[in-house]
């Protein structure tokens, strides 16, 4: 690969970084927007989770639960590292969430059947761990929680739980229950086009701790890709050292 070539691709990676950085941080301010307004057709209910059949056990950790959205990444080395073996990064092996109703009870008392199917996660912390199978097999043992999973840590797993009688909130399109459903029931609560928002904080916390990981991801993510830059035209120009000789890092030392 000429030179030429080489600097393109890597422009063309650096504008595909940036364009799904600013894509994401677009997609979660939105969905913190959302909380302080919702839009047209949609209400935020706030309350206490409930079972309508029972509980379910977490594919992961086997903890019991409402609700569970769970992924599985592996780690893979990049061909061709030679000595530098340990370089690589996390690949999707497997994911899943459940669709299983379950209620939500308010201050006021009224039970309504939220319908998670399927559900925007991004406003539900995520419990991550490391072992070295592809489904750990339930809680991390002490072993693997003093260590931080390094000890043959080649799989990263990602649990979200809903659990009983936790606080929440879901934002969704409001109906009427549906025949069928079980009685007592004064309404039910659909996903919208993103699917339906889930939260365990009060919304307002929840919109705020959003905007600020947007804020922080931006200022990495363009951290990052001025590095990037930088480290591209120094090549152009020369070399690395290139770098001070044009006076991009050391205040001008060629001069």
């Amino acid at each position: 690969m000429s030179g030429l070539d080489f600097h393109l691709l890597f422009f063309g990676i650096l504008a595909l970084s940036l364009g799904t950085t600013l894509w994401r941080a677009w997609t979660t301010w939105r969905a913190a927007g959302r909380l302080r307004q919702p839009p047209p057709g949609t209400v935020l209910v706030e309350g206490t989770t409930a079972p309508l059949d029972g509980l379910r056990q977490a594919t992961l950790s086997g903890n019991s639960c409402l609700w569970e959205a769970w992924s599985v990444e592996v780690w893979r080395t990049r061909a061709g590292g030679g000595s530098q073996g340990n370089r690589g990064g996390w690949r999707a092996l497997e994911s899943g969430a459940s669709r299983d109703p379950f209620l939500l009870v308010t201050p006021q008392g009224h039970r309504i059947l939220v319908c998670p199917d399927p559900v925007d996660t991004r406003m539900l912390r995520a419990r991550q761990w490391k072992g070295a199978t592809p489904r750990p097999g339930g809680e991390p043992g002490l072993l693997a929680t003093w260590t931080g999973g390094l000890l043959g840590s080649r799989h990263r797993y990602s649990e979200r739980l809903v659990l009983p009688s936790q606080p929440l909130f879901a934002l969704g399109h409001p109906a009427e229950p549906a025949p069928g459903d079980p009685p007592g029931l004064d309404g039910r609560l659909l996903p919208g086009p993103g699917g339906l928002l889930l939260g365990q904080e009060p919304p307002a916390v929840a919109a705020a701790r959003a905007r600020r990981g947007v804020i922080r991801s931006l200022a990495l993510g363009l951290a990052v890709q001025l590095l990037g830059l930088a480290v591209v035209l120094a090549l152009m120009l020369g070399g690395p050292w290139a770098l001070f000789s044009t006076g991009l890092l050391g205040g001008g030392a060629g001069r």
